[in-house]
């Protein structure tokens, strides 16, 4: 169904070529509403590209222009689709007609609808209360999109036998994302502390090194952050962000102690 064979069975992540070796953080860049920037988003490094389907959203892409746009994209990056409340019906034939690689659940939804999703799917949670660490860690749990070994610093080793991944997002009563709010850094770590996790909200290139240094992420996700205006993305912010981004990681490591999952990427 997927417009290219992906690492794993379920979804190894990342969508780097099958005989590379990942590099070690997730950078998804969110938001393509054309071709030109998502090629640009692959010239500056990133591993996945969101396509937003909630149609309030100011980033929102038909769904017949991000399958145009991503059967123009190289083996190296995923295409993840975005979807906020949608019925799993509305999921799946947009899935068929797309060809994304995976599926982000951005609203309300269930963790049992993870399951019935036609592509490998995960969900994001908006981080307000404590007791929002709790719904990010079952969502994980439930996760049908893991992580390999490589994607994980020595502090995360203990969490390798719960790779499901969530995505962690800033609250807003009025938009389910993209607002540009950084997010809560406390409630963040504390879910990044207990499963694998992708950080988004506010991230920007000037701040991204440092969130990548001070939280175990195994993933960064920014939209507004690189753009010029509301869905035009700014090529110079999106080279700035994975450089950044990449730096943190590789600072990251050095100050855990050399393992099988992290050797490898010391010289990177």
């Amino acid at each position: 169904m997927w417009r290219r064979k992906i690492r794993g069975d379920i979804c190894g992540i990342w969508a780097a070529p099958m005989n590379e070796e990942p590099r070690g953080l997730i950078v998804k860049m969110c938001g393509m509403t054309t071709l030109d920037d998502a090629l640009a988003a692959v010239d500056a490094g990133a591993d996945w590209l969101g396509f937003n389907f909630w149609s309030p959203s100011k980033r929102y892409v038909p769904p017949e222009l991000a399958g145009k746009i991503i059967s123009r994209l190289p083996n190296s990056v995923s295409a993840v689709g975005i979807f906020v409340n949608h019925p799993v019906i509305e999921i799946n034939r947009i899935v068929k007609l797309t060809k994304i690689d995976m599926v982000q659940l951005h609203g309300d939804e269930s963790n049992e609808l993870l399951s019935q999703v036609d592509a490998p799917a995960f969900r994001a949670i908006r981080l307000r209360t404590a007791d929002d660490i709790a719904k990010a860690i079952v969502a994980a749990e439930h996760s049908r999109v893991s992580v390999p070994k490589t994607t994980l610093s020595h502090e995360r080793e203990p969490m390798l036998n719960r790779s499901g991944l969530c995505l962690v997002d800033t609250y807003d009563p009025f938009a389910p994302g993209g607002t540009g709010r950084l997010i809560n850094r406390e409630l963040a770590s504390q879910v990044a502390h207990q499963c694998v996790t992708v950080v988004a909200g506010g991230l920007t290139p000037d701040n991204v090194f440092d969130m990548v240094v001070s939280l175990p992420v195994s993933g960064v996700d920014v939209a507004g952050g690189i753009e010029q205006s509301a869905g035009v993305k700014d090529r110079d912010k999106m080279f700035r962000f994975v450089e950044n981004a990449r730096k943190g990681w590789r600072e990251r490591l050095k100050t855990s102690e050399p393992t099988d999952a992290t050797a490898a990427l010391r010289s990177r």
